[in-house]
């Protein structure tokens, strides 16, 4: 007896002694689990905010719905298509994600009318971004991952079906170390709080798009040939998968087609596979089209080979809409709306492709300037004149504009010079100081139509290779 209880004892000591070995990692567990935002890197906000938006339900209805890529998150800005248009697209996905980001939304929302989607060509090939990306942020739900890593096993996908694919999954689902603990050590136990939160916040300004937001521009002028094109069997099924579900809630796909650089060259035989494929797999639904009218756009209008900067994120969603109207419900411009616009005119350094951000959205640009190039294409000349500068107004704004004089029309815009140098703008009553630099060759004023507050203003100078502003 004696001897059982010593026996006893030194076990119920071991078992405290594995118990306080253990308690640092259960406390760096349950930290990782529950304060991610204070070590991740900067691409994971966005993870965070499509599951969070895809999971509760949401204050109004979003009749048009973006799925895909990040080409499709930097093609795609609601702020230029429509008050009902949210982009749910992640980067690094494939087909299969989308699939089940859909299945959450629609288990939390009313099924929109309308889904665009849009992938590039690698990501219908493989998928390597399951684990490091998707697997990682927590995106999907365990069942959920489980249920891919399953079909990827039953159709033999190398990619996703690693021989210990079940292992991995438990391990990031319970947040062990070895995946956090890098990401911890580099930014610290809270060093990336403030930057990842700041993050998710234009993330939620944009209603989801943030890939694009740059005003660099792609320069690579070499020929880049497609030559070929192949869908991996599993991302087939994923897609029939998607349409079927699609199918049953009464929603409109449109498949698009992204164009690519100016400096690319779409084969027949490209041509022939990728749209012979698409068309094969919208036939057997009467709810899907397939779209790819455009081949390839300018370059000053991609960041890099494949995505848009804030310039052609907003010529394509323009053209959409356009193209679509259908698609598009006409709302009043939010404030929201004209927050995400202001904050692309902060990265914008283009002042003719600027002005497209004003178009339509119940705002409208003036321009003071002597220039006479093909930007002032986009405007109407009023004949006036401010310190020696033209005054233009953009096409289509029906309103007066006098220089230095008003008319007692409520719809007169009036431009003053003040005697210390500095200038005013009177709108519907009201006088807002503007600075118009002296040495500036072009000044941008965007007004807001709505309430008629002046909502931006850009100098530029003219280099001699181009305008800076």
């Amino acid at each position: 007896m004696k001897r059982f209880g010593k026996e006893l004892k030194e076990l119920l000591k071991i078992l405290v002694m594995a118990v306080i070995i253990s308690l640092p990692v259960v406390f760096l567990c349950l930290y990782l689990r529950f304060f991610p935002m204070n070590y991740s890197d900067d691409e994971a906000p966005y993870y965070f905010w499509n599951k969070d938006i895809s999971r509760r339900p949401s204050d109004r209805y979003y009749s048009t719905v973006i799925l895909g890529d990040s080409t499709a998150n930097a093609a795609y800005l609601p702020e230029a298509m429509s008050e009902g248009t949210i982009n749910l697209s992640l980067g690094g996905t494939t087909i299969i994600e989308n699939y089940y980001v859909l299945q959450d939304w629609l288990a939390h929302q009313e099924a929109p009318k309308t889904i665009y989607i849009s992938l590039m060509d690698y990501h219908l090939v493989y998928d390597n971004m399951f684990y490091e990306r998707t697997v990682y942020s927590h995106r999907l739900t365990y069942e959920q991952e489980k249920e891919i890593l399953k079909t990827a096993r039953e159709y033999q996908d190398e990619n996703i079906a690693i021989e210990d694919g079940e292992l991995k999954l438990f391990e990031y689902n319970y947040y062990l170390p070895k995946y956090y603990l890098p990401a911890l050590l580099n930014g610290g136990f809270s060093e990336r709080k403030e930057e990842n939160e700041a993050h998710y916040a234009q993330i939620d300004l944009h209603r989801g798009a943030y890939i694009g937001l740059s005003n660099e521009m792609y320069t690579n002028t070499d020929q880049n040939t497609y030559s070929t094109y192949y869908v991996n069997p599993l991302y087939e099924q994923y897609y029939h998968k998607f349409l079927d579900l699609c199918q049953e809630k009464a929603i409109q796909v449109r498949i698009v087609a992204l164009p690519k650089t100016g400096n690319s060259v779409l084969t027949s035989q490209f041509h022939e596979e990728r749209d012979g494929f698409y068309r094969n797999l919208v036939s057997g639904y009467h709810n899907a089209m397939y779209f790819d009218e455009v081949d390839t756009c300018d370059g000053r209008y991609f960041l890099d080979w494949e995505h848009f900067n804030v310039y052609g994120g907003w010529m394509w969603s323009s053209f959409i809409r356009n193209r679509f109207p259908q698609d598009f419900e006409s709302e009043p411009t939010s404030s929201q709306t004209l927050a995400g616009i202001a904050d692309y005119l902060k990265l914008a350094k283009e002042p003719d492709l600027m002005v497209d951000f004003a178009n339509g959205k119940d705002l409208f640009a003036i321009a003071i300037t002597n220039r006479t190039d093909s930007m002032l294409e986009k405007f109407q000349n009023t004949e006036q004149e401010i310190d020696g500068k033209r005054i233009y107004l953009q096409n289509g704004t029906e309103r007066n504009l006098l220089a230095n004089e008003m008319d007692g029309d409520s719809n007169t815009i009036v431009l003053t010079s003040n005697e210390d140098g500095t200038h005013a703008i009177y709108l519907s009553g009201e006088w807002y100081p503007v600075t118009i630099e002296p040495y500036a060759d072009l000044t941008l004023i965007f007004v807001n139509a709505l309430d008629h507050t002046v909502f931006s203003v850009r100098n530029f100078k003219n280099t001699g290779t181009g305008l800076v502003g």
